[in-house]
Formats: C-alpha cells, structure tokens, sequence
C-alpha cells in the first residue's frame, strides 16, 4: 500500500467513526447502548467493511438526510414565524383552518423523511435454526438500527410442515413460537425489542372475486398506522406469512406475496432492502461449486432461472429459485437504487455470536467480515463478481470466506453486447466491417462522451476512427451509456498472417457517476471473459494507474514491460504464454498509439485502460 493510499484509508475510517460515534443520527433521544462489547463490536465491523473514499461518501449522503433536512425544516419554521410577527392584517377563520391544514401537512412530510430506510427480512426455516446462531443474528440487526436501518421481520410459516397441519391455529400458534424465540433474542440487543404482529396482515380481494370463491390479488396491512410507531422508536417488527381474509379467517401465504405487499404498501417507508435469510445460502453459479457474489437481473435473470429449472429438482434447488423470485419481484416494483440480499443464517450471523466477542483483538487478527454491515455501508457483494472463481476460494488461513454464502441481487442495467453474444472469432480477412461512427446500433455521441468523461480528457475522434478502422472486432454497452467496453483485433508487428491476429481491449470506460457501488465495471469485465473472449484477451495499462490493483487480481497474468510506461495483462488459462505469443503481446502493447486531443499521456483515472 503507498503512503497515499494508506492516508486515504485513514481518512475513510476516520469518516465512519466519526459519524457513528459523534453524531447519534440513528439513535433515538434518551437511549443508550450500555453493552460495551457490542459497541466495539460494531465499530469492528465497520472497520473491517474495508470501506473506499466512495462508498463513505454515499452512504453518508444516503443516511445523513434526517440531519440535515430537520436543520432545513428548523430554519424554515423560524423564518415563518419571523414572517408570521411582522405580519400586521387579521387572519380569517377560514385562513388559519388552511394555514392549520398545511402545517400539519408539512408535519407529516418532514416526520416521513425521517423513517426512510428500511429493510425487509424474509426468515425461512426458523424452527431449524439453534438459540446461538439466533443471538448472532439478533447482535447483527441491532448493527443495522445503529447504522441507520429500520427493520421488519416476515417469518415464513408457509412450510411443508405448517402447511401438513392444515389448521389456521396450528399455523399461528407456530408462527407465536417463533416470533417469541426472535423477540428474546432481538430485547437483549435492542433497546426498543421487537413486537410479533400477528393479525398485521390481510387479503383484499379482486374486483371479479364472488362470495363462494376466494380469489386473493394481493397482501396489505390491516391497520397500517401499528407500524409507524414502532418503526420510529426503532423497534424490529415481526410478522407471520399469514393473512385474514374478510370473513376472519386466517390462511398461509406465500412470502413473495407478504414481501411484494409491503413493498407497495404507502404507509410504510421506501424500502432499501429485502433481505432473504434461508438456510440454503445464496444462488449457486453454473457448476453448482460456488456461490454467485452478484446477479444483474436485467441480463442474468432468465439464464439463471432456466439453468435452476434445468438442474435435478431437488428441494435445494426448488428453495433457491424461490428465493430469487422473491427478489426479483420486489425489486421490479421497487426504486433502482434498492437491492436484495439472499444469506444463509450462518453468514449473517457471522462475527457476532455472542460467545466469541472476548476473543476479538481490536484492530488486529483474521476476524471474518459482517455481510449485512458490508452490503449497508458500500451496497457491494463481499467478494466481487467479476474475480476467477480460483481466487475467491484463496482466504485466509485456509478459512472459507463468508462471502460465499450470500448473493446480492440487483434490479441492474442492461448489456448490449454488439455485433453477437457469442465468443467472437477473428476475421479470415484480417479486417472488420464494423464502424463504430456508422453503426445505427450506436449512439456515437454518447460513446464519446463516455469514453471522455471516464478518462477525464478529450479524446482525437478522428485520429481514434482512424486507428481502429478495420480492426473493432465489437462493443459493450452498460445501460444508457454508464460504461462501455470496445475491443480491436490487433496485428503484431512483422506479420500480416490473419490467424496471428491479437484480441484487444482497447477501451475500458465507465461514468464517473456510475463508478463504485453500481457494479458496471464487474458486469463489463465479467461478459468480455465470460462470454465475447472465453479464450483470453489482452489490454494493457500505465504503470502508474492506480486501479492495476483491480486488473491484477482479475488477470491470469500480467508484466511490466521494460523501458515503456506501460503494464500489459491477459486472461485465458492458466496464463501461460508460448515464446511467440509473447512477443506478439509486447510487440501489440508497445506499438499502439493513444489518440489524446491534448497530446499527452497522463495517469488514467480509475477503470479507464
């Protein structure tokens, strides 16, 4: 690490203490966390969240509104009455009502603001889970009211068993059980406790529902104002997985259909977070060996749908397709900007379990990371998406990684990927026909301005569409133009054999609005080596760019080229190179030319190649 970086760490850390243990935002007046334990515990936590510059940034920019809109609200109301004092004509009846009518009104809105980040957690499998692995899960949540998170618990009481009993009260009593197991775990962290609601819930029913058939379009709350206290006071609310129908009976629902009603429920706040806490972990990837870190809906959900549907149909796998749905549908009906979680009870329990605080050396030592913590502070999977799976299993001390229980799942954005999806063969010709200025697929003017906003510069348009004419072997584009990737077909120096041609990422860009926590980059990196280049590629980098760290860890290889500026990296294999295609690397990356307005060849920003 340089001296640069690490004064950049110091700060970040300096940053999350200070807003934590300076300005009690999240606490409510008159509380107090006595346990000393579980204060350093936390703090632990956020230290070990290996939070960047960025992530701080935006989390304190997402949970810091209560502060400063109330200081907003405070200066406007003494503005009004300020106002209101110089005012010398009478006021009516019927004024003050209004003015009565908009100040509650007001009240409202600002009160609203407050409570604006809430998670859902859908518990699955309950009855299984030991006391213990309960206290730690109960120490996680009371980290997440800290930090600013309002929680309410969805118990899912809709399992094989449950359903066997066949009786409405079998089914509550149950789900009373349960919701007392989580309440004493959760009273002993949380000063608030929590309160098991068991009739919070209620089907309404289509307009074409008749008397004799019971055809339910969704779930909403029955009496909507016994959250918002609670919620406020910073109290963990626990609901069943059943609902009353209008005649009083109770019957079991599915979790997809609790969670996506509150999720469209007005009179709760705008939701963050569905969180999915089940025994079986999170998705498996294609093998069935590891644990996908991230899931970009818009371009992954139908592959892993069907690959889960084409797996042996275990109840494994039958949970896990659940459990994505669940996600998937709330997420759609959701701002973009939320996110879901699918995590084992283990992992979320992870570094909390009560028994092993006396064994945490502040500072020092291999505790594992928090997942929950990790995914509030920086809204990023713990272990990145676009890594070779050979490295995601190397932690340390031999120990599994705790990310590897749990996957993050995004609504995300599109990719584009032109001219085909498939892996791209080199041109017999020795040349392409694609233009990047001519293709109708493309919006040039958002391209360049892409490539010019990630790098910070101006690029020479013409000397560029010069430089790669007849060798843009196709293009990925993120979204609306939040990042792209543009690969070339490069020659080596002293031949014009066509099969010796070299696979080139010649451009590597994102908006520097959607660099961090969006995931673009990973989505970019993970289709070129997944699916346009499954055989390898090439790209080279400055020396000095300080997001190298990012390219070693996902390359099979890279060197430093001697006597030029530049770092050359591949992928493919193992790594290993033939004489002649290494030359042929050195002889690509040395002899192509930047085409810079300004001339010049300063450190490239951040994943920009």
């Amino acid at each position: 690490m340089t001296s640069r970086s690490f004064k950049n760490s110091q700060k970040t850390i300096s940053v999350m203490i200070r807003h934590y243990a300076g300005t009690p935002i999240h606490r409510r007046p008159g509380l107090a966390y006595q346990d000393p334990a579980a204060e350093r515990e936390l703090l632990v936590n956020i230290l070990n969240a290996n939070v960047t510059r960025r992530d701080a940034k935006q989390y304190l920019a997402r949970f810091d509104f209560p502060r400063k809109e109330a200081a907003k609200q405070k200066n406007a109301k003494n503005i009004q009455v300020t106002s209101q004092q110089h005012e010398s004509r009478p006021v009516h009846s019927s004024e003050q009502t209004n003015e009565s009518k908009a100040g509650s009104l007001q009240k409202v809105k600002v009160k609203d603001h407050f409570y604006t980040h809430l998670a859902l957690v859908c518990f699955r499998s309950l009855r299984n889970i030991d006391d213990a692995m309960l206290e730690g899960f109960a120490v996680t949540l009371s980290h997440l009211i800290k930090l600013g998170m309002q929680i309410i618990i969805v118990v899912d009481t809709n399992t094989p068993v449950d359903r066997d009993s066949g009786n409405s009260k079998t089914l509550r009593s149950s789900f009373t059980k349960q919701a007392e197991r989580l309440c004493r775990a959760i009273e002993v962290h949380c000063p608030e406790g929590a309160q098991s609601l068991p009739s919070a819930l209620e089907w309404t029913h289509s307009e074409s529902a008749t008397q004799t058939s019971f055809t339910p379009s969704f779930i909403t709350l029955a009496f909507p104002d016994e959250l918002s206290g609670p919620l406020e006071r910073g109290s963990v609310l626990i609901l069943p997985s059943i609902a009353s129908t209008s005649s009083g009976q109770l019957r079991p629902a599915s979790c997809t259909d609790v969670l996506l009603g509150l999720c469209q429920c007005e009179s709760i706040p705008k939701v963050d977070r569905i969180i999915v806490v089940d025994p079986v972990g999170g998705i498996p990837d294609r093998d069935g060996q590891c644990v996908q870190g991230l899931i970009n809906l818009s371009q992954q959900f139908e592959d892993i749908d069907q690959q889960l549907a084409k797996s042996e149909a275990t109840n494994k796998r039958c949970q896990h397709r659940e459990n994505l749905d669940i996600i998937s549908k709330c997420l759609a009906v959701l701002p973009s900007s939320s996110s879901g979680l699918i995590i084992s009870p283990e992992t979320a329990a992870n570094s909390s379990v009560r028994d092993s605080l006396n064994d945490i050396t502040f500072g020092v030592g291999t505790k594992q990371k928090n997942v929950l913590i990790h995914n509030l502070l920086t809204n990023k999977p713990l272990i990145s998406s676009s890594l070779p799976s050979g490295r995601v299993s190397r932690c340390a001390n031999g120990r599994p990684s705790t990310g590897l229980s749990a996957t993050l799942v995004k609504r995300g954005m599109p990719l584009n990927i032109m001219p085909a999806e498939c892996g791209w063969q080199s041109p017999a010709s020795g040349t392409t026909s694609m233009r990047l200025e001519d293709d109708a697929r493309i919006d040039f003017s958002r391209l360049v301005h892409l490539i010019e906003d990630s790098f910070r510069r101006k690029l020479d348009v013409a000397d560029y569409l010069s430089r790669v004419k007849g060798r843009v072997a196709g293009i990925i584009v993120v979204g609306e133009y939040e990042g792209c990737a543009i690969f070339t077909w490069e020659m080596p120096p002293n031949t014009q054999d066509s099969s010796r041609l070299v696979p080139y990422l010649d451009k590597f860009a994102v908006l520097q609005s959607s660099q961090g926590s969006n995931g673009v980059a990973d989505s970019l990196f993970q289709a070129m080596v997944e699916t346009c280049f499954p055989d390898g590629i090439l790209w080279r980098s400055r020396t000095t760019n300080p997001v190298n760290k990012w390219y070693f860890e996902r390359s099979s290889g890279s060197w430093q080229i001697p006597g030029s500026e530049w770092t050359m990296f591949w992928t493919g294999g193992d790594g290993a190179l033939s004489e002649d295609r290494w030359n042929e690397y050195v002889g690509v990356c040395t002899n192509i030319r930047p085409s810079w307005a300004d001339g010049t060849n300063p450190d490239p920003p951040p994943y920009s190649v």
